[in-house]
């Protein structure tokens, strides 16, 4: 991986920013994971009825 003196990138820096992307993606996913655990729990709980 090439980069050039004059750039301000560092691959520390290149690794920290795709982990707070993956993070905030993780987090994304685990809120939609969690809404759907309402609806979910609704149906389980009408079809045993």
């Amino acid at each position: 991986m090439a980069v050039f003196a004059t750039e301000d990138v560092t691959e520390s820096r290149l690794l920290l920013a795709e982990y707070d992307r993956i993070k905030e993606e993780q987090k994304t996913r685990i809120g939609f994971r969690d809404n759907l655990s309402w609806p979910y729990g609704f149906v389980l709980k009408n079809a045993a009825a």
